[in-house]
């Protein structure tokens, strides 16, 4: 008997409660398909654009903006109302010309407008960095994004200055890097996960753990306080001050 796969539905009442979606008043919502995000830490096209940005009401309203060519996702045209959207990625809109970036505030995901001098500016995390042959090293990056660069020796590979969970600041489509932030102490980071999602501010200590994305991590915020976190949880966003602009946390 042949395996089965997932399913293609998705009820509200089991979507991530994350998602900015009535749960009681109708039975379904769109499943985001397989993609450069998983379930837990996305929303499919449409709810961003429907429940979030309010630019259409319904799906079918959705679906022809689409058709029409007139919504970009970091730089690419898109169709689909399924597309899962993440973290830091870019959401245009052709006739308005508006950009709105995803990024996290209270415990949940919001589109925040983005201003004229960061318009072609796009962050991604460092996940993993792999040494393949001929001494080419490949960064793997947050939504799915590879980059390598063809270097002299595998010492040169070894020896690179860029690190996991480091940051690097690329155009919309991700090909082109202009930009490194280490994540280290002093570092202006932003929070993605947990209950202090949304929150930034410097990140003042390092706790190291038996597993370096589970170190716990300090962070200094703007108003004075302190809160604690997970390495893993983290983003570099700049080295004094963030290099884009982030939403006021409430």
């Amino acid at each position: 008997m042949g395996s089965k796969g997932g399913t293609r539905t998705l009820k509200r009442y089991a979507s991530p409660y994350e998602w900015p979606v009535l749960r009681k008043r109708y039975k379904w919502v769109v499943k985001p398909s397989p993609g450069p995000h998983n379930l837990e830490n996305s929303i499919p096209l449409l709810v961003a654009l429907r429940d979030l940005m309010h630019l259409v009401q319904t799906s079918h309203e959705a679906k022809v903006v689409l058709s029409q060519e007139k919504i970009r996702v970091n730089g690419r045209v898109v169709r689909r109302v399924d597309l899962p959207v993440g973290v830091m990625d870019v959401i245009s809109v052709e006739d308005t010309g508006a950009q709105f970036r995803m990024l996290p505030l209270n415990g949940a995901l919001t589109a925040h407008l983005v201003a004229d001098h960061e318009k072609d500016v796009r962050i991604m995390r460092i996940e993993n960095k792999v040494i393949t042959k001929n001494s080419t090293l490949q960064l793997n990056l947050t939504g799915g994004h590879n980059v390598c660069f063809k270097l002299g020796s595998p010492i040169e590979a070894k020896e690179s200055p860029y690190f996991t969970l480091d940051s690097v600041v690329t155009d919309l489509k991700g090909r082109k890097i202009s930009g490194h932030i280490r994540l280290k102490e002093g570092s202006y980071v932003l929070v993605v996960k947990g209950k202090n999602s949304g929150q930034h501010g410097l990140l003042a200590q390092t706790v190291p753990s038996f597993k370096r994305r589970r170190s716990l991590v300090h962070i200094t915020t703007g108003n004075g306080g302190s809160i604690e976190t997970v390495l893993d949880y983290v983003y570099a966003v700049g080295e004094n001050k963030p290099i884009i602009s982030l939403p006021e946390v409430v």
